[in-house]
């Protein structure tokens, strides 16, 4: 529940009430993707010069519209209220949306590997949850810039950033020297020929 203003300070919101908006606003983006990959769908499955593009695809826009406006909304509530190790089981459960909503707009089929997935996706959130949360101290403006300028605070974060432009260095090299036909189209086979009956012997 909403706290009230005490010695000037802003009204707290509730970790109970956090998570509530932070499950319906992981639905709601769901829910706003599966339409949008819906959209291309149909637009793929129809004839090249019937095609649209996503702003004049209602359905796309009403998906985008949706999606962007419950993240934006939820992530403000969220971080408000919820610390992060709350804030990362919820983000898993956007998974289990996914895969409710694609089988029921998409179609996608449901085997029993990904009920299996789910429960174990979303009995980890829950324990992450209900264990999870240790007592942490609010840090003023002050503090945070003391933290953020100590020593292993800036070689764990150069060392990280280092470490990720290697990566997007080494991965933007191997995408230039592999064929974009080879990327994005299956490579095509040719047809196997049947044997004729008179390469046995059948005649």
């Amino acid at each position: 529940m909403l706290g009230t203003m005490t010695n000037g300070d802003p009204p707290q919101i509730s970790v109970a009430v956090g998570i509530v908006i932070g499950l319906v606003a992981s639905l709601i983006q769901s829910a706003g993707l599966t339409m949008q990959r819906k959209s291309h769908l149909m637009n793929e499955s129809l004839p090249e010069e019937e095609r649209k593009p996503e702003r004049r695809r209602p359905l796309w826009l009403f998906g985008f519209t949706i999606f962007f406006t419950s993240n934006v909304l939820g992530s403000v509530f969220q971080i408000a209220s919820l610390p992060v190790v709350i804030l990362a089981p919820l983000g898993a459960v956007s998974l289990l949306w996914n895969a409710l909503f694609a089988k029921l707009l998409l179609g996608d089929v449901f085997s029993r590997y990904m009920i299996f997935g789910t429960f174990l996706i979303a009995g980890g959130a829950v324990l992450i949850a209900i264990f999870g949360i240790v007592p942490e101290p609010t840090h003023s403006l002050e503090d945070l810039l003391r933290l953020f300028g100590r020593k292993a605070f800036i070689v764990y974060f150069s060392l990280l950033g280092a470490f990720l432009a290697i990566i997007l260095i080494i991965t933007h090299l191997a995408e230039s020297r592999i064929p974009a036909e080879f990327i994005y189209d299956s490579p095509a086979t040719e047809p196997v020929p049947l044997p004729r009956e008179s390469d046995n012997g059948l005649e």
